[in-house]
């Protein structure tokens, strides 16, 4: 029997559902048994195996009080039955019991360009011509704290061509990769599809949507600045919903700290996250980002907007 405590005090009102991490281990050559019954003596429950091997356990008594531990009994075969086991967790993923103001998150962090550099600051020249060179996203659900998707792309730059050497020191994107990818115009008509698979916009002017979500980013600089100068640059028109946006770096000062975060190593090592991948990669970089974001929601904490603005369609 598993038992799992909260540290916490509270009672859901209405039926929720929270799961448990259950993996089929093709790996193992011994003991293999099934599961064959999940049931709880604490609590009201209804179990579901998902097509990604997780148990939905469903606590479908009203009033349910988390602060009491929560009893599993797990029951398997006690002899081998065919080639899989599963192996269960007492670790909760999700209690949505707080409740997250959007139903999905887009988490992203682009790389982009600057063609003038100055080569002793390594920083960009004045006025100068930025263009974003990867686009990747990462789509996470509220509901499981999952990734289910994720889009990624390189982007050719089309204003001036050739990436400079500081560009590909710092991000590792060479001359040969954006080569082989297409321009803004075509990726970004691949991300609103993207958005569209998942029913996060509509065709009516990308405006209303059948799932509420909104844009997580490390850094006010990527929805803020870049990308409407980029649709700018690349003649394309601003849809209303790139106007709001969540810094997750202004949420944590607000949620535990008014000091200034540097930037997502430093966050990451607030919360005891491991950086994983290379810095300044974007489809790295955004994976570490929907880390934080997932430590937000293990934590009850509402990922909320931090920037909206208005005066755009």
């Amino acid at each position: 029997m598993i038992e799992i405590h909260h540290n916490n005090r509270y009672v859901q009102s209405n039926s929720y559902t929270t799961d448990f991490h259950c993996t089929v281990d093709n790996m193992v050559d011994y003991n293999r048994r099934e599961i064959t019954q999940i049931t709880s003596p604490s609590h009201f429950i209804h179990v579901e195996l998902s097509k990604q091997n997780i148990y939905y356990i469903k606590f479908t008594e009203q009033s349910t009080y988390l602060d009491r531990g929560i009893q599993i009994n797990i029951e398997q075969t006690e002899k081998p039955m065919g080639k899989s086991v599963v192996a269960f967790s007492s670790k909760i993923l999700t209690t949505n019991t707080v409740g997250q103001p959007f139903d999905y998150y887009c988490v992203l962090d682009f790389e982009a360009v600057c063609h003038q550099v100055n080569s002793s600051l390594k920083r960009p020249a004045p006025n100068d011509i930025w263009e974003i060179i990867e686009f990747p996203i990462c789509l996470l659900s509220a509901e499981t704290n999952t990734i289910i998707d994720i889009y990624h792309s390189y982007v050719r730059p089309s204003i001036k061509t050739t990436l400079n050497d500081v560009c590909i020191s710092i991000t590792g994107i060479t001359q040969s990769i954006v080569d082989s990818f297409p321009t803004f115009d075509i990726v970004w008509e691949q991300v609103q599809q993207f958005l569209l698979k998942h029913s996060l916009i509509s065709l009516a002017h990308h405006n209303s949507s059948c799932h509420s979500f909104t844009w997580i980013t490390c850094g006010n600089w990527d929805l803020k600045t870049m990308l409407p100068l980029q649709l700018k640059q690349s003649r394309l028109d601003r849809p209303k919903f790139i106007n709001e946006f969540i810094n997750i770096k202004e949420l944590y000062m607000e949620y535990y700290s008014s000091t200034r975060i540097r930037g997502m190593k430093d966050l990451l090592k607030k919360l005891n996250l491991k950086l994983e991948g290379r810095h300044h990669s974007g489809i790295d970089d955004t994976k570490n980002i929907t880390k934080i974001a997932q430590w937000f929601i293990e934590h009850k904490h509402p990922l909320k907007l931090t920037y909206k603005e208005s005066g755009h369609k």
